[in-house]
């Protein structure tokens, strides 16, 4: 009967469809795929979905309404991602797409209620995901660009000494940059051929909203008007010299709990290979106690007083516990040497950024202690004031207690972490 309900409403649905392509005059799919290619730069799993979703959005945006402020705003980021689509088109498409679960959720119904559930759930989860789609491009490709800026300052920097013009630099250093810079100099070039240099800069400003590409663009303003520039650009690679360091270190500390993982994964490797050996010598002992023997033999062993078999397999089930405990002492060693090696990243970098050895990283160091329950000795190379760049490390050590087993004795062992890094203020 289900069976029948649904190719009832399979069979309606594609009869209404057809219906509405008809009364609407809609184009074709081979129409749409075309479409599809134009208006879509990003790749697609199924071109003919796509092509079909397009074809019904491109209807659907007739009748939305947006706010003036919104529109312009989301106009602007589809711009800047490469999504050649108007903002109605776009909010269209999300809602196509998330209305696809809607129209299964009637068959559903009939079928499979509780289903409807997780139908309402992907629709939301489907039209969050394409209208935030053009958000998340334009933020991959602002960090891809930013990441570029420092070695674009510095080149810039080490033009100035020989050539004032912009639009000349900006073509030479286009052949070595990324694909997402270069895709934005093509369209800064071609807009500076056009049109004055200087609105050109700033259009290309406001396409990515960018705070570092904003000092770099009022930067080549100056130039253009007639400032030196090279001072101003040497201080702005070091500052983004600063802030690529920042950022390469906060992706470093994201690695640890990454590692985390595989460390314990690495140490159990390194216990099961202690494991595979004690548990093999086991059954084989008592293998050979158990096989099967000719009844002189049995007479034998029954005569004999040596238990070979009985004392390898309580050595080495001895062997085994002695090896899990171990392991319980060990274990947290290897936890507190990773806590350690945070502690010490997280005071340099107050160090760093404080520009001194002092109040501030005291106050750091509280924190981590209450945070982590460790509180290690701490060495600093230097104390008080730390001018701009020099080096300044922090060395941290750990007494951790092994113990014996059952407290019968103490195996001290002494944990030892270091960082070093650069102040990042200048003292006058």
């Amino acid at each position: 009967m289900k069976l029948i309900v649904l190719l009832v409403f399979i069979s309606l649905g594609l009869g209404l469809y057809f219906t509405l392509v008809g009364l609407l005059k809609l184009p074709t799919l081979k129409t749409g795929r075309a479409m599809t290619k134009l208006t879509k730069s990003e790749k697609t799993i199924s071109r003919d979905f796509e092509a079909w979703v397009m074809t019904i959005a491109t209807k659907v945006a007739a009748i939305i309404r947006m706010n003036e402020y919104k529109r312009v705003r989301l106009e602007h980021t589809l711009k800047a991602a490469m999504i050649n689509l108007t903002p109605e088109e776009y909010v269209a498409r999300a809602l196509v797409k998330a209305g696809v679960y809607a129209i299964l959720m009637i068959p559903a119904f009939w079928i499979l209620p509780l289903a409807n559930i997780l139908l309402v759930v992907l629709m939301v989860m489907t039209y969050l995901r394409e209208v935030g789609k053009a958000d998340q491009i334009l933020e991959e490709k602002r960090e891809s660009i930013e990441g570029e800026l420092y070695r674009f300052a510095s080149t810039i920097t080490q033009e100035l000494k020989n050539s004032r013009d912009v639009l000349s630099m900006l073509e030479n250093y286009k052949k070595n940059a990324g694909p997402d810079f270069r895709q934005e100099l093509d369209v800064l070039c071609a807009d500076m051929r056009s049109s004055s240099y200087e609105a050109a800069l700033t259009r290309f400003e406001a396409r990515l909203n960018s705070p570092q590409l904003s000092d770099v663009v009022r930067g080549l303003i100056g130039v253009l008007r007639g400032d030196d520039g090279a001072m101003y650009f040497q201080m702005l690679t070091h500052d983004f010299k600063q802030a690529e360091l920042r950022r390469l270190k906060d992706k470093a500390a994201k690695i640890p709990p990454k590692i985390r993982v595989f460390s314990f994964v690495m140490l159990m490797c390194y216990l099961a290979t202690f494991f595979v050996i004690i548990f093999y010598e086991i059954i084989h002992s008592m293998s050979t106690m158990f096989e099967e023997v000719p009844m002189r033999k049995i007479r034998k062993i029954l005569g004999g007083t040596r238990g070979e078999g009985y004392i390898d397999v309580a050595v080495m089930v001895f062997a085994l516990m002695l090896v899990i405990a171990l392991a319980v002492r060990v274990f947290p060693v290897f936890i507190t040497k990773i806590q350690m090696d945070n502690f010490a990243d997280e005071l340099i970098r107050e160090a760093e950024v404080s520009g001194s050895v002092g109040a501030e990283t005291t106050a750091r160091y509280e924190r981590l202690a209450e945070k982590t329950g460790i509180r290690p000795a701490v060495t600093w190379s230097t104390t008080g004031r730390v001018q701009l760049n020099n080096e300044v490390t922090v060395t941290l050590t750990l007494e951790k207690d092994i113990g014996g087993f059952g407290g019968v004795a103490s195996f001290p062992v002494s944990l030892k972490s270091s960082a070093t890094g650069k102040s990042e203020v200048y003292w006058k």
